[in-house]
């Protein structure tokens, strides 16, 4: 399991009850073993696909728990302005 959307890392910081708000199935994408460690030359995919893939997958669910989350300056704010 991977964070596909949203990475530890953009919440770091953050209190841990808030941290596991992205150990969602909106988040979490699978990739092998090897391209998690980056031992296979490629990276994950990026963000922009994974969130179009999971809303295609989801629904607009998606989008309404990206919104919810209780970021200052959200990270992905540019990328949700194509969402509804």
């Amino acid at each position: 399991m991977h964070e596909g959307i949203l990475s530890r890392r953009d919440v770091q910081g953050w209190p841990m009850e808030w941290r596991v708000l992205i150990m969602t199935p909106f988040n979490c994408i699978l990739i092998s073993r090897e391209a998690n460690l980056g031992l296979d030359g490629k990276s994950p995919p990026p963000r922009a696909r994974v969130l179009a893939e999971h809303v295609h997958m989801y629904g607009p669910g998606v989008v309404r728990w990206l919104r919810s989350l209780p970021f200052k300056s959200h990270p992905l704010r540019g990328l949700l302005e194509g969402y509804p």
